[in-house]
């Protein structure tokens, strides 16, 4: 994923907390690797919605596919990391416990 201006694999995560909440945008987002979530939840989905930090495990599924958040029926899986951001980047992303849904709307930038 290098290369790609949302991906920040080094950052942790309170400096992304602070720069999501410096730049304060709905659908704001960063990905960054999970320094707790082992091979399973690699990378962690950093997202600004309705005035606070969402933090989104990206699950490595068995069969090698990634999705979001814990394992649901009928949930959307994607070949990589890439391909779920960008899905995501066009369609709504839905946040657990009726919390909303937003499309992932800009990279934030790093402060």
């Amino acid at each position: 994923m290098n290369g790609y201006p949302w991906y920040h694999p080094e950052l942790p995560r309170d400096k992304a907390l602070k720069s999501l909440e410096e730049f304060r945008r709905d659908g704001a987002f960063l990905v960054r690797e999970s320094k707790r979530g082992g091979p399973k939840n690699p990378f962690t989905l950093s997202l600004w919605y309705n005035n606070q930090v969402r933090n989104l495990q990206m699950r490595r599924r068995d069969d090698g596919k990634y999705a979001l958040g814990s394992m649901k029926d009928g949930e959307q899986a994607f070949d990589s990391p890439v391909e779920l951001v960008e899905f995501h980047q066009n369609n709504p992303l839905i946040l657990a416990n009726s919390e909303g849904k937003t499309k992932l709307k800009q990279c934030c930038p790093v402060y």
